[in-house]
C-alpha cells in the first residue's frame, strides 16, 4: 500500500507528515533528515494497515 509522506518546514523545524485526502497529518516526532525518519520505520517496522 502506498502512502505520501512530506517534509516540511514549520517553526523553523524539519517536520514529517501523511496527506490523506487532501489534508496533512503531521508525524510527532523530530527527525531532521530524511535518513533519520527511513531508519526509525525500518528499525521499528513500522506499519499501517
Amino acid at each position: 500500500m502506498a502512502i505520501n509522506v512530506i517534509r516540511y518546514r514549520s517553526d523553523d523545524r524539519i517536520r514529517w507528515g501523511v496527506v490523506h485526502n487532501e489534508r496533512l497529518a503531521p508525524i510527532e516526532d523530530d527527525y531532521p533528515t530524511t535518513r533519520a525518519f527511513m531508519l526509525e520505520a525500518a528499525e521499528t517496522g513500522v506499519t499501517h494497515g
